[in-house]
């Protein structure tokens, strides 16, 4: 497993030129068909008691179709992963619209998520984005419905701080 991590590093490190970063994930722009995009969100020292570390690999299979995938790190201390499918549906100059697909389940833990259905979203502002989703969870285990999480964030992709 470590050995992968190392090998994934080095290919993104030398292969830049189809990376991109941001600092958010919940946002509605796909990667783009062959392009590999990395978000990373901290909650340094645990400040926000709810908050997380994760981060979060996207991969383009076709020009609006995503394979996404993240770790994170709970305050609680709680590590999870999460894995799916996301389409862009919409791709304007101002605003992108996706749907997406998911599972999500604690490591060490023998509950599964479904994140279905998702709406994710991204204003495009001048310098920055405004981004997030709309999310219902449901559990798999037990065929609950767990409720439907909002999230937003601002975020500076990377590819445009000068």
């Amino acid at each position: 497993m470590k050995l992968n991590l190392k090998i994934l590093i080095i290919i993104t490190f030398f292969n830049f030129e189809i990376v991109l970063c941001s600092g958010a994930f919940d946002h509605g722009s796909s990667v783009g068909k062959g392009k590999i995009q990395l978000d990373i969100t901290l909650n340094p020292f645990n400040v926000f008691e709810f908050g997380q570390n994760y981060m979060v690999i996207s991969y383009g299979i076709k020009k609006n179709l995503d394979i996404h995938a993240y770790f994170s790190n709970h305050a609680d201390g709680t590590n999870q992963y999460y894995f799916g499918l996301m389409k862009q549906l919409i791709k304007e100059t101002k605003v992108d619209i996706s749907t997406a697909i998911g599972i999500r389940t604690p490591i060490n833990e023998d509950i599964i998520d479904l994140f279905f259905p998702q709406c994710l979203y991204t204003f495009k502002m001048n310098g920055f984005n405004i981004g997030g989703s709309i999310v219902a969870v449901g559990n798999l285990n037990s065929n609950d419905f767990l409720g439907i999480t909002y999230d937003a964030t601002i975020f500076f992709p990377l590819e445009k701080i000068k």
